[in-house]
């Protein structure tokens, strides 16, 4: 290395052996070895000038002196127990833990709680009787704020605000260091913003959810964190009422108000998550099922059985009669359609009792108990058959069946169905529970839930 530098030394410091050396620059010859020495040492001076600039403009930062006159304390020393007034306080290795007013030894009037070896700040305001008490912010052992607000004994409480990812999760009142009281819910995964009563950290009593627009999700009772009580569902991105009623651990139950996307009453009465309790209507009067049901039906007659199917909530409901007592005699066929003409067939009698319905699976499975005694049934009615491809139909055009069926309009929603077979195969799963069968066709599956739920109540059994 240093022969290689001697090499270059004798280069630059030799002397010119003729005019080939030099180079003319208008009136003068300039030594070509000056011009390359320039060369290398002009970007080296413009780095250490700029470097110099830099230390000029920005000088170094010292550490901050202590504050004379501020006494300095092992945490365990007996003289700190002593002493009234600011202090700093170290840990057994010498870091710093505290800087603040102490009294008798004991930190308190506005102090910070520092975290070794850098000092990280972990508690920034008021302390009584060495513990956090008054007005303060809390950090973790990062110092990324925690919470800002009132503290009592060393936890959260008073109103406060409390951070997640140094975002807002919950503003409001708090109690031995959970929200308790008034305040706004932050929920920074589903951007719902919850405002009301807050009971040991859980939201309890009446609150509100919004979402990012500030529309409504749901409002009304809470428990546990959970809707539960009176309240109201709405659709999401919309705010449009869906369901009013009673709820029960998170879902509507019990009693309640069923609305279409347009916001029209369909049902008012027994509900079951939400969606109309189908069993407990089983049983029941034609018109106590009116009654409760304000979708207007597409109603279908045939040998002796009615069926109304209402489309929006996904259902149906059969009554059987005597044929005799609601149909006239059919008459000739004086049109030549090629058809027997019937009278206006009339409504069903309103105390006729409801033995069957059919749900559509996709939105009442959950209705199908998890256990009893399982049942095989090889067939069903015609009817039922034509009216659950019917049901199927509403949300799967492809689960239609093909029926030899005539249909002749008798006004608005209003029709006659003939040539229908007496039985079909059924083959399908049943299961017996409470006098009533659950029955289910995997042919009419889609998505992995059955498409139409079959359900009849039992005149025998307990």
């Amino acid at each position: 290395m240093s022969g290689l530098l001697s090499k270059i030394g004798a280069a630059i410091t030799a002397y010119p052996e003729s005019w080939d050396d030099y180079v003319g620059v208008g009136r003068w010859m300039i030594y070509k070895k000056l011009l390359v020495m320039i060369g290398i040492l002009l970007p080296i001076l413009l780095i250490v000038a700029i470097v110099i600039l830099i230390h000029i403009l920005q000088p170094e930062i010292e550490p901050e002196p202590e504050p004379p006159g501020i006494p300095v304390f092992h945490y365990f020393d007996d003289l700190l127990k002593l002493h009234t007034g600011e202090a700093v306080i170290l840990d057994r290795r010498d870091r710093v833990i505290y800087r603040g007013r102490v009294e008798n030894g004991l930190r308190s009037g506005w102090g910070r709680s520092l975290s070794p070896p850098d000092e990280i700040l972990i508690y920034q305001g008021e302390f009584r009787f060495d513990q956090y008490s008054g007005q303060g912010s809390h950090y973790d052992q990062t110092g990324v704020l925690l919470y800002r607000g009132g503290f009592d004994k060393g936890v959260y409480n008073g109103t406060g605000v409390q951070y997640h990812n140094e975002e807002k999760r919950y503003e409001g009142s708090f109690a031995d260091g959970l929200p308790h009281g008034e305040g706004v819910e932050y929920d920074g995964e589903r951007n719902i913003r919850y405002t009301g009563s807050f009971a040991r950290g859980n939201r309890e009593g009446i609150g509100m959810e919004t979402d990012p627009e500030g529309f409504p999700v749901y409002e009304g009772g809470f428990r546990l964190g959970k809707y539960d009580g009176q309240g109201r569902l709405y659709t999401s991105g919309g705010g449009r009422l869906v369901f009013e009623g009673t709820f029960l651990l998170g879902r509507p139950a019990r009693e309640g108000k069923i609305f279409n996307l347009q916001g029209q009453l369909l049902y008012e009465g027994s509900v079951f998550d939400g969606k109309v309790d189908c069993v407990n209507l089983l049983g029941r009067s034609l018109d106590e099922w009116l009654e409760r049901v304000s979708e207007s039906p597409v109603t279908y007659f045939a040998d002796g059985y009615a069926g109304l199917i209402y489309c929006d909530l996904g259902i149906a409901a059969i009554v059987q009669y005597d044929r005799s007592l609601n149909y006239a005699d059919p008459q000739t066929d004086d049109d030549h359609s090629g058809h027997d003409n019937a009278d206006p067939v009339p409504a069903p009698d309103g105390s006729l009792l409801i033995r069957s319905m059919l749900l559509e699976g996709d939105r009442y499975h959950e209705q199908i108990p998890v256990s009893g005694i399982e049942t095989q049934w090889d067939e069903i009615s015609g009817f039922e058959w034509f009216m659950a491809s019917r049901l199927a139909a509403i949300q799967n055009p492809t689960a239609m069946n093909r029926v030899n069926a005539i249909t002749i309009s008798r006004g608005d929603n209003l029709y006659e169905v003939i040539g229908l077979p007496e039985k079909v195969p059924f083959d399908g799963h049943g299961i017996y529970k409470n006098r009533i069968f659950y029955m289910w066709n995997d042919d009419l599956s889609k998505g992995g839930v059955q498409s139409v739920i079959h359900l009849r109540k039992a005149q025998f059994g307990g």
